[in-house]
Formats: C-alpha cells, sequence, structure tokens
C-alpha cells in the first residue's frame, strides 16, 4: 500500500509503507449515517460507546442487515469501543473519575491548561454553576465510562456492555 498526495508544499508521502492495504473500519455512535456507509462499502464498524454512552443494539442490527460482503469484509464485523477507568480500589477508581469530570468540565469551559491529577483536586468541590452548566454533561458521562477497581467486576460491566450492544 503506497499512499502519496501532491500537495501547493510538494508531495507529502504516508508512513510507513506496507505491502497490504489496511482493513477499513468506521466508527459510529449512533444508528444511520457511518454505519450505513459501513454496510454499503463491505467495511468493519465501530460503535463508539464512549461517544454515547446510550449507543443501541440498533446500530450492530442495522449493519448486519444491510451488510454488503466486499473483498476485506465477506460478513460483517463489528467492534466495541469503550471508555474503562480500573484502579487498585474502588475509592481510587472513584477519584480518577471525578479528576476526568474536572479535566471534562474545564474543557467545556474552554480553559485548556494542563490537565490537573488526582491529588490536586482532592478537595475540589463542585461549583453550584458548575453542576448546574455541565448536569447533563456529568450525567451522560456516567453511562458511556466504567470506573471500578481490578477486579471481575470492571470485566463484568464491560462484558454486559458489549452483550448489549452488540446482540444481532
Amino acid at each position: 500500500f503506497n499512499d502519496e498526495a501532491n500537495t501547493p508544499y510538494g508531495k507529502l508521502l504516508a508512513v510507513p509503507q506496507c505491502e497490504t492495504i489496511p482493513e477499513q473500519w468506521i466508527l459510529t455512535s449512533s444508528p444511520g449515517g457511518s454505519g450505513s456507509i459501513a454496510a454499503k462499502q463491505g467495511m468493519g464498524l465501530v460503535i463508539a460507546r464512549f461517544i454515547n454512552g446510550h449507543a443501541s443494539p440498533l446500530i450492530a442490527k442495522q449493519y448486519v442487515q444491510n451488510f454488503k460482503p466486499s473483498k476485506q469484509f465477506p460478513k460483517p464485523h463489528t467492534l466495541l469501543a469503550i471508555s474503562v477507568l480500573c484502579a487498585d480500589t474502588e475509592e481510587k477508581a472513584k477519584q480518577l473519575r471525578k479528576l476526568l469530570d474536572y479535566n471534562l468540565l474545564k474543557f467545556e469551559f474552554g480553559q485548556f491548561e494542563p490537565m490537573s491529577s488526582a491529588e490536586q483536586i482532592a478537595d475540589y468541590t463542585f461549583s453550584m454553576e458548575e453542576l448546574i452548566i455541565s448536569r447533563a454533561m456529568i450525567t451522560a458521562t456516567n453511562s458511556n465510562i466504567i470506573a471500578h477497581s481490578i477486579d471481575e467486576r470492571c470485566s463484568q460491566e464491560a462484558q454486559a456492555i458489549s452483550k448489549m450492544v452488540m446482540k444481532p
């Protein structure tokens, strides 16, 4: 697979070059759109549960029903992409989740300074304004991020999401 393009600044070359063409996958977080393109073009489909915590089995179902075989994918292939925070303890997982929410809030408010650490925000309490403005954002992300201690619970929750979203 060789790929180069001419630009006003000269040739651009994709590297590394390889002998085969990489598999083509499309990312989607809702029914229709990208999933339809993947099905029509015979591509793999990645369901982005980390973007849409409410991604339904309908996405995979529509993709499979409308799939047109291709040389790369004679049958439909799906992947599930999720966000997982695992820590040694449940308390540490909660601290990491608070840190994630804090940094997402800063981003939401247009504050792009370096990310804080869990230690830096240990005593931080979200203001009423932050809670009001970001309540929907935090509520939405609660359904698309798994945060637990490193035990079977983290794995079990990930598997449960996979079964729910990927069922035919």
